[in-house]
C-alpha cells in the first residue's frame, strides 16, 4: 500500500483548508498511480519516486490545481481524473531539478538521482514525461497542447541554467529571470490545468509571475536565514545560483560582487566536472569546508543587506499579483501568496495578515 502523505509543515493557510477538503481525491490519486499498468522494469523506480514517497515532491502543485478547480467552478469528473497526472508531472519536475543541481537529498530522503544513480535518472524523466503526456491528451486535448508548450519551454531553461552555473556578472540579471522563468511557467501550467478543464479563461501571466517571484524569493530567503547546507540540502550561494537577496545584498554592498567572483572562481572548476552526484558531494562537501571563511561574510552581508530588501518586494509582489487576477480569483491569489510568506511571517521576517 502507498505510505500516508505528509504535508509541509510550514505551508498551511489556504493549502490546509483545500488538503481537509479533498484528502480523499489526493489519496486516490497516489493509489491510481500504484495501479498503473506499467512494466516490473520501471516499478520500483517509479515507487521510490510516487506512492513510496512519504511527501510527494513539489506537493503544492496538485493542492493549487485543487484550489484553482474549487474557484471556478468546482472540481469535476475530469479534474479528478487529471490529477494523478499532476502528481506525475510534479515527480517529473522534482527528478529534472535535483538532477541539474545536483542535489542529494530532498523532504529528508536520498533523491531520485543519488538513489538510482544519474544515468537512470534520464530515462526516469523521459518516461515521467511520457506519462504525463499520454494522460494529458487521454484527458482533454487541451491540456495535452499545454503540457508540450510547456515542456518546450521548461526543460531549455533547466539545461541553460546547468550550463551557467556559477556566472559571471554580465548573467546575473538573465540569471534571475530564467530562474523566475522556471518557477512561473511550471505554476501556470498547474493552474491553468485547472481552469481550462472548467472552461475557464488562463490566468493572467502577470499575476502567476509575481506569485512565483513571491515563491522563490521566500525559498531563497529560507535557504540563506536556516542555513539549508547545515541539514543535507544544497545552499544556493554555494550552488552558484544567482538569487534576489544576493542582488540587493549587492546593490547596497557593491563590494560583495567581488567578493562572490572570488568564491565561485574556486567552486566553478568542480562543477564543470562530469562527476556523479555521489561524487560531486563528496568533492563538495571538502571544497566548502575550505572556502568557508570567505562564504561566511558574504552570507552575513546578504542576511544584512539582502533578506530586508528582498522582503520589501516580495510586499510589492504581493499587491501585483492580486491586482492582476481576475476579481473572482483575488481571494485565491492572496491565499496562495499569502501562505508563501506565512514561512517568512514564522522567522519574524515580515507581519501579513491573510
Amino acid at each position: 500500500m502507498p505510505t500516508t502523505i505528509e504535508y509541509p509543515a510550514h505551508f498551511r493557510g489556504i493549502y490546509e483548508h483545500i488538503r481537509a477538503r479533498h484528502a480523499p481525491l489526493l489519496a486516490a490519486a497516489r493509489e491510481h498511480l500504484r495501479e498503473l499498468p506499467i512494466s516490473d522494469d520501471l516499478r520500483p523506480a517509479l515507487a521510490y519516486q510516487t506512492w513510496d514517497n512519504p511527501q510527494p515532491s513539489f506537493i503544492l502543485f496538485p493542492l493549487m490545481f485543487l484550489a484553482a478547480a474549487d474557484a471556478t467552478g468546482g472540481v469535476t469528473a475530469k479534474h479528478e481524473r487529471y490529477l494523478p497526472t499532476v502528481l506525475l508531472y510534479a515527480e517529473l519536475i522534482a527528478v529534472a531539478d535535483d538532477t541539474v543541481d545536483r542535489s542529494v537529498r530532498r523532504s529528508g530522503r536520498q533523491t531520485f538521482a543519488h538513489r538510482f544513480g544519474d544515468a537512470s535518472a534520464l530515462p526516469m524523466a523521459v518516461t515521467l514525461a511520457t506519462l504525463v503526456l499520454q494522460r494529458a491528451q487521454a484527458c482533454d486535448g487541451r491540456v495535452f497542447e499545454a503540457a508540450t508548450a510547456y515542456f518546450a519551454r521548461f526543460f531549455p531553461l533547466e539545461l541553460w541554467e546547468r550550463e551557467h552555473a556559477f556566472p559571471e556578472p554580465a548573467l546575473y540579471d538573465a540569471w534571475l529571470a530564467h530562474r523566475y522563468a522556471q518557477a512561473s511557467w511550471s505554476t501556470q501550467f498547474v493552474l491553468d490545468s485547472a481552469l481550462t478543464l472548467n472552461d475557464s479563461p488562463t490566468w493572467p501571466t502577470a499575476a502567476v509571475d509575481a506569485l512565483n517571484r513571491i515563491g522563490q524569493d521566500v525559498d531563497d530567503i529560507v535557504n540563506v536565514v536556516e542555513f539549508r547546507e547545515a541539514d543535507g540540502e544544497n545552499d544556493d550561494l554555494l550552488c552558484g545560483l544567482v538569487t534576489r537577496p544576493m542582488l540587493q545584498a549587492i546593490e547596497a554592498r557593491p563590494e560583495l560582487a567581488d567578493q562572490i567572483a572570488a568564491l565561485w572562481d574556486r567552486h566553478r572548476p568542480l562543477a564543470a566536472e562530469q562527476l556523479s552526484i555521489a561524487a560531486y558531494a563528496d568533492r563538495r562537501a571538502s571544497l566548502i569546508r575550505d572556502t568557508l571563511p570567505a562564504y561566511l561574510p558574504v552570507r552575513q552581508a546578504i542576511l544584512e543587506h539582502g533578506i530586508p530588501a528582498a522582503v520589501r518586494a516580495c510586499l510589492a509582489d504581493l499587491r501585483t499579483c492580486v491586482r492582476e487576477s481576475p476579481e473572482a480569483l483575488r481571494p485565491l491569489m492572496r491565499g496562495l501568496a499569502v501562505t508563501f510568506l506565512d514561512r517568512l511571517r514564522a522567522l519574524n521576517l515580515v507581519e501579513v495578515r491573510a
